[in-house]
């Protein structure tokens, strides 16, 4: 996943699992350096930039992307949750996603649904909405959806033989 993802978790009530990446200032670990710096001035986005200030993103991570990699890190920010009968689903989702829809609309899609139809039609609206609202303009659309009901799933996550 991209680093400007979320996780979000659809339960008999939904929950947001990971705040926004590229929204909130982050942590004194990963401050940009080689003449970097963070500029938080932009309501919409805490944004990176290079000394010449001509490449400004978005996140606070990257995987590969040589061009940032002198200003951001590659260590990903891990978060653990435990897994009760209320979970239902889960959706991984890039920045794509999230910048046009909120985690209710998400979770509404993605219930009831297979996750192959819900992945689809999340992909689907938040193009349509990219185009609308940004037209010339889109970011990467990538949705997961796990079903934790499946009953091929096994609860204890492991199989031995």
């Amino acid at each position: 996943m991209a680093s400007a993802s979320r996780v979000a978790a659809q339960r008999l009530e939904r929950a947001q699992l990971r705040a926004d990446a590229a929204r909130k200032m982050p942590s004194s670990t990963s401050s940009p350096s080689y003449g970097g710096y963070w500029d938080g001035s932009d309501a919409s986005a805490v944004r990176v930039w290079d000394a010449s200030q001509v490449y400004g993103v978005a996140m606070s991570r990257s995987l590969g992307d040589m061009q940032v990699h002198p200003y951001l890190i590659s260590i990903p920010e891990i978060v653990t949750r435990q897994l009760d009968d209320k979970d239902r689903i889960i959706v991984l989702a890039t920045d794509g996603v999230w910048d046009v829809m909120e985690n209710e609309e998400v979770g509404q899609l993605a219930t009831g649904e297979t996750p192959a139809r819900a992945c689809q039609e999340i992909v689907s609206v938040c193009a349509r909405r990219w185009d609308t609202q940004m037209p010339g303009r889109r970011d990467d659309i990538t949705s997961v959806v796990v079903d934790l009901t499946h009953p091929d799933l096994n609860p204890e996550g492991v199989s031995s033989s």
